[in-house]
């Protein structure tokens, strides 16, 4: 049984490079008809695969999301599609209360189809993901699932950033930043960064078995994200990681306190050593740090401030769009997106449109927690989540593929470090 779980599982890595290569052809060669290909191997994995398989295949494709994109469609999404036929034409039993929130947004964007709204198929979109992690959400396995999940979401992104590096090894020049897809360093920046916590909190776990394993992946994510020259990587680890450093502060004794600053202490003098006496490291940080501050032609990472209060203004002259969304920033005149987690889901679905897609997250994230756990105590495993929210509110809606996978792994974080009940 354990041979052929691996053998499935490696079929299943094997499955997602050949889509990675497939995405990284069609960017090479300008040729986006090629992502159909990916579209079609996706659809029949996923549709003959054992179920188990599906989530993991999911999660090894979030990081290439945007390479795989052909229109409105994306690899995940017919994953998730194809993955929710599956399980509806089995025995999977639909929660009236996600049900019903999830009829409502749908409802809802239909009334603002009259209004010239683009927002239905992004609300089906949002119903779909729901619909999909509670289908295939392990309630009698959390934990091993959530270590899975992370895993391959971790592999993932190891993946295609490798096969980046094979057909665009340019990025190591001054003169570039490194992404999968244009403008696409962020949305990897951010990734990484969240996994790394995660893994963190996972090596924090005195009963947690592939601490080394772990600390690989964290070692490679951080080397990827410093190349991205992503700034909400930078903000999300540093939320995160003092979000961790004061918890355990908090929780150790003077002496162990002492020994910790000491090591902190010893390691910042040693990098700053060879900072100073090593020209390759001297060269190579001089280069990230260069990439961090000026070369960001790609996205806005200066001016956010000034954007939002474009937006707020427009909330004030009309009213309309603060309550009912639908705010197209290009007809409008604004030159971005808000690049804010709140200004954009206002600006989508408005203050109604809002409340019943925070109902149906939370609906959705609660019957995680009433079938699994007791209320979960306050840790280190918060962190993740915090982090989170910090780097969207320089971001984007959580609404995304990204970054409602994202979300849903920082709250199995949260989850998975509490006792199961039974005492488990």
């Amino acid at each position: 049984m354990t041979e052929l779980k691996e053998k499935t599982n490696f079929l299943t890595i094997v499955i997602a490079v050949i889509l990675i290569l497939i995405g990284q052809v069609a960017a090479i060669y300008h040729a986006n008809n090629i992502i159909l290909i990916s579209f079609v191997i996706s659809i029949l994995y996923t549709a003959l695969c054992n179920k188990k398989e599906i989530i993991l295949l999911l999660m090894l494709t979030i990081a290439p999301n945007r390479l795989l994109t052909y229109g409105s469609m994306s690899v995940p999404s017919l994953i998730m599609i194809v993955g929710v036929l599956r399980g509806i034409s089995t025995n999977y039993n639909l929660n009236k209360k996600i049900v019903s929130f999830a009829v409502l947004l749908v409802l809802y964007s239909s009334f603002l189809i009259f209004m010239e709204s683009n927002q239905f198929f992004s609300s089906i979109k949002i119903v779909i993901m729901i619909i999909f992690y509670d289908m295939y959400t392990k309630n009698d396995a959390l934990k091993i699932m959530y270590e899975k999940i992370v895993k391959y979401c971790s592999l993932g992104c190891i993946i295609s950033a490798f096969f980046s590096f094979l057909f665009n090894p340019s990025f190591l020049k001054e003169a570039s930043r490194f992404g999968l897809t244009e403008s696409g360093e962020n949305v990897l920046g951010i990734l990484c960064a969240i996994l790394i916590l995660n893994f963190i909190c996972l090596n924090l776990d005195s009963n947690h078995k592939h601490k080394k394993y772990n600390f690989i992946n964290i070692v490679i994510l951080l080397v990827i994200g410093l190349f991205t020259g992503s700034r909400s990587f930078l903000l999300i680890l540093a939320v995160g990681g003092l979000f961790i450093l004061f918890y355990l502060l908090s929780k150790l004794k003077l002496n162990q306190i002492l020994k910790l600053l000491l090591i902190v202490f010893i390691v910042g003098i040693t990098f700053f050593m060879l900072y100073e006496t090593n020209s390759y490291i001297n060269q190579y940080f001089t280069n990230l740090l260069h990439r961090m501050d000026k070369l960001q032609n790609t996205d806005i990472s200066n001016g956010r401030y000034e954007l939002w209060k474009e937006y707020i203004k427009v909330f004030k002259e009309k009213p309309y769009y603060l309550w009912f969304g639908n705010l197209n920033y290009i007809k409008y005149g604004l030159e971005f997106v808000a690049h804010n987690m709140i200004i954009e889901q206002l600006a989508a679905y408005g203050i109604v449109g809002s409340i019943i897609i925070t109902a149906l997250y939370t609906t959705f994230f609660k019957k995680i927690k009433k079938e699994n756990f007791c209320k979960p105590f306050f840790s280190e495993r918060y962190a993740p989540l915090v982090a989170f929210f910090a780097g969207e509110m320089v971001s984007h809606s959580i609404v995304g593929i990204t970054q409602t996978t994202l979300l849903y792994i920082c709250v199995l974080s949260i989850y998975t470090g509490t006792k199961q009940k039974g005492g488990k």
